[in-house]
Formats: C-alpha cells, structure tokens, sequence
C-alpha cells in the first residue's frame, strides 16, 4: 500500500507553486508542471510524440512525459526542485 502521507505533500507543494502564479489556471499550471518535467526527464521515462494542429492547417511536433507511469515519489522531488527554484526567482 501506498504511503497516505505523500497526498497532502504533493499537494501542498503544488499549492504553494500555484499561489506564486496566481493568475495561471488549474490546468494550465498542470500543463506547466507536465512541460517542466518532460524538460528535466531523462531515460526511463516514456514520452509521447505528439502532434498539434493549429487553425491554418500547420502542425508542430513535440514530446511530453508520459505522467500516469511516474511514481509519486519522483514527482515530488521534481516539484521540490521546482519550487525551490521558483522560490528564489
């Protein structure tokens, strides 16, 4: 079983990233988080090749991190790096 505790603090620290943007959105600081992380992956974290279209008929490629496959435990310490750097901004 997972560890109960890792709940508040994930959550607590995207809180704490979300109140220094206070203007961003819910998804958008989500879709922030996930291009940060996609940024900072290394091996061993599967990425999606994706495609986005815009209203001319251009498209663009780019990658994500895939996030359904990242442990909580990694995630956290990529958001505690994040908001330390943030921090001191």
């Amino acid at each position: 079983m997972r560890e109960k505790e890792r709940i508040n603090r994930i959550l607590t620290l995207i809180e704490k990233l979300w109140v220094k943007y206070p203007d961003m959105r819910f998804f958008q600081i989500v879709s922030w988080l996930e291009s940060e992380y996609t940024k900072q992956s290394g091996k061993g974290v599967i990425k999606r090749d994706l495609v986005d279209s815009d209203e001319f008929g251009g498209e663009s490629r780019f990658l994500l991190a895939d996030l359904f496959y990242v442990e909580d435990s990694d995630f956290e310490e990529f958001l505690t790096e994040v908001f330390k750097r943030k921090a001191s901004e």
